[in-house]
């Protein structure tokens, strides 16, 4: 899920933005756009757990942000037309920076998500001045002179050919071909008619890639060094110095403790000079000062990316390997979750179901699958894997089945010897139009075996007993 927030204001502090996400672009003197991308997961969880929407949360972290000190966050109105900011939402870069200035000509404040009906006619309805006024802030951005110049030429070119084909908004240019502008009007056309029009119909990180997206950072990040005075080459012996190290980087005067870490850089020298850059990153945003003196989440991650990037660089290398002389921590990304936005939530990690689950996302190398029931009897087929935004659709027929079906089902079938029955559950009806289904029906019972383990068991038209899944 890609989703880009341009949000104009007069002025923004880095407690503001940093409360939504780390990747900022400076685009003007009073508009800025966000990448919530990488912090999407982060938050859509978070609005499961309070019923309502990541737009709602993101909306409420600003009003807030940028409210008064003596606010309090059921102030905000419901038509947002006196918030004293503007932000767009949208699954692109250029389509939320349109939004935004299409609400600033109609004066619209607060924020509106191109996915709304207001957003949608908003964009539909885009004027020239709009399209025209965006392509002048886009071009400072360009890398070259060359490009630059390319790009003001084939603005002069396409306004005749609008002018002469009485194009009235943006929405009739869409008839047009991006081979055809790139051919008649240049490249970086090309690129932002694509951007405007084609953001739906194909994969974004690709559509994306070419937008010249300059990262803004507010500070340096906060570090910490370590030579040591003996080489070490043991995991037991590297884990208390970095402990003791992320204790100090913790306590850094730049790093509060509404702050939380989202991405570490581990720049480690070995006894041979070579170097070794470790990211550790972290899925949803860790509270590195609530695990002072033990760092179980940090630590956990840490030893995987050291773990693969050695065993990479290392598989040529015959032992003894090299050993650790001295190390740099540094704090490349963190968010900010200030009073306002803790109010939102019970970060109690002991009370909140919620907060167990983040963190222990954090911990894993890999990251937890969530599974959704499918509208399929068909058991291997029942369920799929569902995204972070998509709510559970599925008929109240369906979740009978599915509360007396196992929560583990197997990828492929085990047989089982010497079944002797079991308690009757459901029979199926097998896609008969499928070649590898032999079965006409399918039996499915509740087996336990002698040591008390339950499975869930059909018999085929052989006779033999198959396991689809167990009850744990």
């Amino acid at each position: 899920m890609r989703v880009y927030i341009a949000l104009e204001c007069d002025n923004v502090e880095d407690r503001i933005v940093h409360a939504l996400t780390t990747h900022v672009m400076r685009w003007s003197d009073k508009i800025w756009l966000l990448d919530l991308t990488p912090f999407y997961s982060y938050w859509a969880a978070r609005a499961r757990a309070l019923h309502t929407t990541p737009q709602i949360l993101w909306k409420k972290t600003l009003h807030q942000g940028f409210a008064p000190g003596d606010s309090h966050p059921g102030d905000e109105k419901v038509l947002g037309m006196n918030f004293p900011f503007r932000a767009s939402c949208a699954p692109s870069p250029w389509q939320a920076l349109l939004l935004l200035l299409s609400m600033r000509e109609r004066r619209v404040s607060g924020l509106l998500s191109l996915e709304q009906e207001l957003g949608q006619t908003l964009y539909t309805d885009l004027p020239w001045s709009i399209w025209w006024h965006a392509l002048s802030q886009f071009a400072p951005h360009l890398a070259s002179e060359k490009d630059r110049r390319q790009l003001a030429q084939g603005c002069e070119r396409l306004k005749r050919t609008v002018e002469r084909l009485n194009f009235r908004n943006v929405q009739a240019m869409k008839i047009l071909s991006y081979d055809g502008i790139r051919r008649r009007f240049g490249l970086w056309l090309a690129e932002c008619w694509q951007w405007t029009f084609d953001g739906e119909e194909q994969d974004l990180m690709q559509l994306f890639s070419s937008f010249p997206w300059k990262a803004f950072r507010f500070s340096e990040p906060a570090s910490v060094t370590r030579h040591l005075e003996d080489p070490l080459c043991l995991w037991e012996t590297i884990s208390p110095f970095l402990i003791a190290d992320l204790d100090k980087l913790g306590r850094d005067e730049s790093f509060s403790a509404q702050e939380r870490v989202v991405k570490l850089e581990w720049k480690i020298t070995f006894d041979d000079l070579s170097i070794l850059t470790v990211p550790i990153c972290f899925r949803h945003p860790h509270d590195l000062h609530g695990e002072e003196g033990k760092h179980k989440t940090t630590l956990l991650q840490a030893v995987y990316g050291f773990q693969n990037l050695t065993a990479q660089a290392w598989k040529d290398l015959a032992a003894p390997y090299p050993s650790l002389l001295s190390w740099q921590i540094l704090l490349k990304e963190k968010l900010v979750i200030p009073a306002f936005v803790e109010g939102l939530f019970d970060h109690d990690a002991h009370l909140d179901p919620l907060s167990q689950l983040l963190k222990l996302e954090n911990e894993l190398p890999i990251p937890l699958e969530r599974f959704a029931y499918a509208e399929d009897w068909f058991p291997e087929e029942s369920f799929v894997e569902r995204s972070e935004d998509e709510p559970a659709k599925v008929s109240s027929s369906f979740h009978a089945v599915a509360r007396a079906r196992p929560l583990f089902l197997y990828q492929h079938t085990v047989e089982l010897t010497e079944v002797r029955g079991g308690e009757f559950l459901e029979s199926i009806l097998n896609k008969w139009w499928r070649s590898d289904n032999a079965q006409l029906e399918k039996r499915y019972y509740k087996y336990v075996d002698p040591v008390g383990r339950s499975y869930w068991v059909c018999q085929d038209e052989t006779g033999r007993w198959l396991a689809h899944g167990n009850f744990g």
